[in-house]
């Protein structure tokens, strides 16, 4: 944020409303103040009206999560205060200006804010974009940051892993200081639903689907043939009946797309490349004609 000189206060095309939020219990912002880029002024337009909010260049949640079950030893972090960390434009700043002055007795001053701002319609491809960006042009000095950075992030949120405790701490290291919350879980503690057991096994993956009159639903095993058979469930999705009747034979059709739609995602990660198999005790489902 930056003062506005006087000289240059008639540059500022909108002002934006704010107040502050105090928790108390916060272990790290306990004071955040909250911008509003929606009120509409004389012109008849927000801020947000004109803006446009981006595409969506970030992995989908479903295949970080499918990646994250696959590594021995799990790292979280958080990026800390994502948007202040991505400055926008000079002329830009223009559109995000506010008054402020310390005291009632003091003259209203304007100020400019000089980085991204939570709420306004583009802030997420903004900062998502500019970390990108980021990861690219640091490609060649930390690779396996700058991979987990495009393929493990999900806004602020950094869901990865690494193979032992030593590359996790090595790797957390890498990050750098602006992430907090970052923690790390080793495969012998209990954690649940870990995929991670069949490293160097001959994996296959295996669909069910099945239907009732009230639901239908698919789910997803990973199976290891060597050197014991072992299976753990990798991810499921239901559905409850619609309300207009159906017969379970179209129900069974319904729960066979469930399955194949989860069973592409699922392909789509690029973590197996194994066997996929789709299994379904439907005579309907199975008829070829």
């Amino acid at each position: 944020m930056s003062r506005a000189s006087p000289e240059l206060s008639g540059y500022c095309k909108y002002f934006l409303p704010h107040h502050c939020v105090l928790k108390e219990d916060s272990t790290t912002t306990k004071l955040r103040v909250v911008f509003d880029d929606s009120p509409t002024p004389d012109s008849g337009h927000s801020l947000n009206d004109v803006l446009m909010a981006g595409p969506i260049i970030q992995p989908k949640l479903f295949h970080i999560l499918i990646r994250f079950r696959t590594y021995p030893v799990a790292l979280t972090a958080d990026i800390c205060k994502m948007y202040r960390c991505v400055r926008v434009t000079s002329a830009d700043s223009y559109f995000q200006c506010i008054l402020w002055r310390d005291s009632p007795q003091k003259d209203i001053e304007i100020f400019n804010l000089d980085t991204v701002t939570y709420k306004t319609k583009s802030a997420s491809f903004q900062s998502v974009r500019a970390m990108h960006q980021l990861a690219f042009d640091e490609r060649d000095a930390f690779p396996i940051v700058s991979d987990a950075i495009k393929q493990d992030s999900y806004v602020d949120d950094l869901i990865s892993g690494a193979n032992s405790i030593a590359e996790a701490r090595k790797f957390a290291r890498r990050l750098g200081y602006c992430l907090v919350k970052t923690s790390s879980f080793e495969s012998g503690v209990p954690v649940t639903k870990k995929v991670v057991l069949f490293k160097g096994a001959d994996v296959e993956i295996h669909g069910h689907c099945d239907a009732s009159v009230e639901a239908y639903g698919a789910c997803i095993y990973v199976v290891a043939r060597s050197p014991l058979a072992t299976s753990r469930i990798l991810c499921s999705k239901s559905r409850v009946a619609p309300l207009k009747t159906l017969t379970v034979p179209k129900l069974e059709l319904c729960g066979a797309k469930l399955l194949a739609s989860l069973m592409h995602e699922v392909k789509r990660t690029d973590i197996f490349v194994r066997q996929f198999y789709c299994w379904c005790d439907s005579s309907v489902v199975l008829d070829k004609r």
